[in-house]
Parts: C-alpha cells; structure tokens; sequence
C-alpha cells in the first residue's frame, strides 16, 4: 500500500485521493497547534477503490521540528515525491484512532500490513515490537506526550493498535490524559489500571474542593464521546 504525502494542500479539506492507486494512504497538512507543537497530518485511506470509513488523522513527531507539516512541504520543495518512509528523516507516528490497525490487520496480509507500520514509523510498533532505539529516544521528548497522545484515542492506538499484529489482546492499561486547564494550560493526569492495590477496573481522583477533579473527568469524558474539547471537527474550527 503506498502512502503518499501531498504538500501544501487546505489544512481544511481531507487529504486528496491519489490517482491510479487502487489501495493507499494519503496524507497532507493540518495547522492544529497542541500547545506550540503542529504534528497533525490529514488521512484519506483508500482499499481496493474504496475509502475506508474511518475517521482518523495522523499525528507525526520529527526531529527537531515544531510544524510537521512545514517539514514536509520543504523536503517536497527540495526533490522529495512525497512517498513513504521519509529519506534521511528521524520520525515517528501515531494515527488518533484503533481502527486504522483494525482495517490494515483484516485487509492485508501480515508482510503487507508490517510494511505499513514500518514506513510510517509507527511509535507502538517500533518501540513494543522493533524495539528502535532511535523512536524510544523521539518518544521520550515532552512533545511526545503533549501532542502525539494527548488525546485517548491517540493513547489507545500507542498502547494496543500493534498488538494486533503480535497476537496479543488489547487491556485496558496505565495512560496519561494531557488536558487543557481553565488557564489554558497543558495539565497530565495520570490513570493507574495496573495497579496492585486497587481492582483493575477501578481509579480514585483525590483532592480538595475547587482543585478541578470535576473538570477533569468531564474532559476524559469528552475525548471518549468526542464531544466538547475532545471533538475533532469542533477542535480542528
């Protein structure tokens, strides 16, 4: 499957449909700002003529790079096709929704669907599966966690979407949610599943009154019902 980024396209409109492809992934800016960090790329995956119904986007960390997209319509600038993996570039990726693993597992065979992995740089598949030293050191910088998983859907895909690929069940597990305070401020809350003091299922939110436990659980809420602050299309206005 190829995938293809087409520079300096309306960070407004989906990315474009790729002619004479019949199953590829195509990508293109968006101008979303995750607290001075624009990782965010616009996806249209289309299999076998069809385009698949998945809402998603693709969060991508480049090193030493604030604006994804920028990069990117500069290396097309310079020569590059826009095709996967990037020359001579160190990144890694992240795709805002599960069922971006869900499709490529059911639709490709295990070489094919690896190779997609791979030249996306995909976090959770190098780091949990490739063991890459090069995204274990791009995952530990602050714009990993304040921008690629700042949303649970992000967070879902990072923790579980390879999974998929190495016979594994997906669990519910440890993550940080990263929301936007009152002050407009970056805030990680930490949620501890495995936990061996507490049952699997079960988190406690502890603090004083007026400290924002309300507010923070209603915006976990939002990011799993993708309303509010956790709709994409109201955040991406």
């Amino acid at each position: 499957m190829k995938i293809k980024y087409s520079p300096n396209q309306n960070w407004k409109s989906p990315a474009p449909k790729l002619t004479g492809e019949d199953s590829y992934l195509s990508l293109s800016g968006n101008d979303w700002d995750d607290f001075g960090m624009r990782s965010t790329l616009n996806c249209t995956l289309v299999i076998d003529g069809v385009v698949q119904p998945v809402d998603f986007r693709l969060k991508m960390l480049i090193a030493d790079c604030d604006y994804t997209a920028s990069r990117l319509n500069e290396l097309c600038a310079k020569g590059w096709s826009g095709e996967f993996p990037i020359p001579n570039i160190d990144y890694i990726s992240v795709p805002t929704d599960i069922n971006f693993y869900k499709i490529l597992h059911s639709k490709f065979d295990h070489s094919s669907s690896h190779h997609v992995l791979h030249n996306l740089r995909d976090a959770g598949y190098l780091i949990y599966v490739i063991k890459d030293d090069a995204a274990k050191e791009l995952s530990k910088l602050s714009a990993f966690s304040n921008s690629l998983l700042r949303d649970s859907g992000s967070n879902m895909s990072f923790q579980d979407g390879w999974r998929l690929f190495v016979g594994e069940e997906s669990q519910i597990r440890d993550f940080t949610l990263n929301i936007l305070t009152s002050e407009y401020e970056s805030k990680p809350i930490p949620f501890r599943f495995e936990s061996s003091l507490l049952p699997y299922d079960v988190n406690v939110l502890i603090g004083p009154n007026g400290i924002g436990k309300s507010y923070c659980l209603r915006s976990l809420v939002e990011y799993w019902l993708k309303t509010g602050m956790g709709d994409k299309k109201h955040s991406m206005a």
